[in-house]
């Protein structure tokens, strides 16, 4: 998720650079600078910088961002309590734990259908002249998450894997 916020950006100023070029870098450096300042207090401000450059840009809203959050809040919680977590109101737990994923898809799909419509769409000639709209794409990231949770790994699937260990 962090590379479809983050990574997509810094590439999109820096690819094609020789060993990052320095005036790409400043070109980077000076677009993400107001962004940056913005949340220099933050633990994770490179993300948020990232996240406020793409509210800028119209890839996402300011409720993505709560969105963001949640999952974010509810990942750390997960990382840190997952046996208390999944011992303690179990069905509450992992009906949480799948609408955390199913937004996480959602924000990961906003992201990622931008950068192929205004960038991968728009560089390729192939594509001149031909009308595609977000319905039209999908992403190739959301597409192995969707694999992962459709074919099996669900919440559901996790818990009884975590239990047998």
């Amino acid at each position: 998720m962090k590379d479809s916020i983050s990574k997509r950006i810094e590439d999109f100023f820096l690819v094609g650079t020789k060993c990052r070029n320095h005036d790409r870098q400043k070109e980077y450096d000076e677009e993400m600078r107001p962004y940056r300042e913005k949340h220099k207090d933050k633990k994770d401000k490179k993300t948020y910088a990232s996240l406020d450059w793409l509210i800028h840009v119209g890839a996402i809203s300011e409720a993505d961002i709560k969105k963001y959050d949640e999952v974010r809040s509810f990942r750390n919680e997960l990382a840190h309590e997952m046996l208390n977590l999944m011992s303690v109101n179990t069905a509450e737990n992992l009906e949480k734990m799948n609408q955390h994923f199913i937004t996480m898809l959602e924000l990961l799909r906003k992201i990622e259908t931008y950068w192929i419509l205004n960038v991968d769409i728009l560089c390729n000639p192939e594509y001149d002249g031909k009308d595609i709209s977000a319905q039209d794409v999908f992403p190739g990231p959301l597409l192995a998450m969707e694999m992962l949770w459709g074919g099996g790994f669900c919440a559901e699937n996790i818990l009884k894997y975590l239990l047998f260990f």
